[in-house]
């Protein structure tokens, strides 16, 4: 995950600087909300189990009973 995020950051950053002074903040906004979606799920794709979900999100932070709610739900990685 480290290098993908050094690589967005290195691609963004170049995305940036060439569309600094176009009008599109709202299609700038979109994507960063996609990439963000998009980078949940591929953590969420790398904690295969029930048990490592549960671990995860209790290293993050949330509440053990929460975590125990996420880390069961049948949604799937894109809801």
């Amino acid at each position: 995950m480290p290098v993908r995020i050094a690589f967005l950051n290195r691609f963004i950053s170049g995305w940036c600087a060439y569309f600094a002074l176009a009008d599109t903040h709202s299609l700038v906004e979109e994507a960063d909300q996609w990439l963000r979606r998009r980078l949940r799920q591929i953590r969420w794709k790398e904690w295969k189990r029930f048990s490592a979900r549960k671990r995860n999100l209790e290293a993050l932070g949330i509440p053990t009973h929460t975590a125990r709610e996420w880390a069961a739900s049948n949604k799937g990685r894109c809801a």
